[in-house]
């Protein structure tokens, strides 16, 4: 699964949505950006040496849906696999995230870096679109990153 910057409209945005600004503040800041926006030395080492992350989505009636993953950073993508472990279904087509994602692609990511001194916390919000990569060019790279 591959994450790129939205090209849909919002849905029920309301006014300004779609120009939102990127949102961050002191060293160990919170930052929510699009994938197309530019992302702070932060966000961008967050984003690289991040582990496991969440990945939001939402089915064709807006329900939300969050699950781990675990990711791989290469500006201005982020790539996620549909791995081989256990799964609640027999068919990865049939998880939830891969409906959702087919049926309406609008997502978001957030990778978050833990301290006990709360201080030191720090996450980093993507919107995007997902695309499921299955076969070709971009499929063969991403599981090399993913390697």
């Amino acid at each position: 699964m591959g994450l790129h910057a939205s090209r849909l409209p919002l849905p029920w945005a309301g006014p300004g949505a779609r120009d939102a600004p990127l949102r961050e503040g002191g060293p160990a800041a919170p930052a929510v950006a699009r994938m197309n926006e530019k992302l702070s030395a932060r966000s961008r080492e967050l984003l690289a040496n991040g582990r496991v992350a969440h990945l939001a989505t939402a089915d064709q009636y807006a329900r939300p849906h969050v699950v781990p993953i675990v990711f791989v950073y290469e500006h201005p993508l982020l790539y996620t696999p549909i791995d081989a472990k256990r799964k609640s279904v027999d068919d990865w087509h049939e998880l939830r995230r891969v409906k959702n994602v087919e049926t309406n692609g609008r997502v978001s990511v957030l990778v978050d870096h833990y301290e006990e001194a709360w201080s030191r916390c720090a996450w980093v919000r993507v919107d995007g679109v997902a695309d499921m990569l299955t076969k070709g060019e971009d499929h063969r790279h991403a599981l090399g990153l993913l390697a």
